[in-house]
């Protein structure tokens, strides 16, 4: 008796582009906020870099669903934009806690 062949289904692609700028820009402006905050000497704009990145981070959250959304579903589809959200909201946080350590350290 011959077997029947596999036919396997190769796995779907993410889409790069959008995978790396959703995951890139929320640190980006964060950071770029702190650096302009520094140079201006403006305390006041360091401390509303969370209200800023916040919508940053919905925003981009949405694209890197829609990303995702492409290979993944059910579950781990879940997993991956919770896991996004508080990665990112951990990641902003921490870089902007550096860049006010910086503004400390240079004045």
């Amino acid at each position: 008796m011959i077997p029947e062949p596999v036919f396997t289904i190769p796995a779907r692609k993410i889409p790069t582009g959008r995978l790396w700028s959703s995951l890139a820009v929320p640190p980006g402006a964060v950071v770029t906020g702190s650096l302009i905050g520094c140079y201006f000497h403006r305390v006041s704009w360091v401390l509303a870099l969370p209200f800023v990145a916040f919508p940053f981070i919905f925003i981009y959250l949405q694209i890197f669903v829609d990303a995702v959304g492409e290979r993944f579903e059910g579950r781990s589809y879940m997993i991956l934009g919770w896991a996004y959200f508080f990665g990112q909201t951990i990641f902003c946080f921490l870089l902007l806690v550096a860049c006010a350590a910086l503004y400390i350290y240079l004045n």
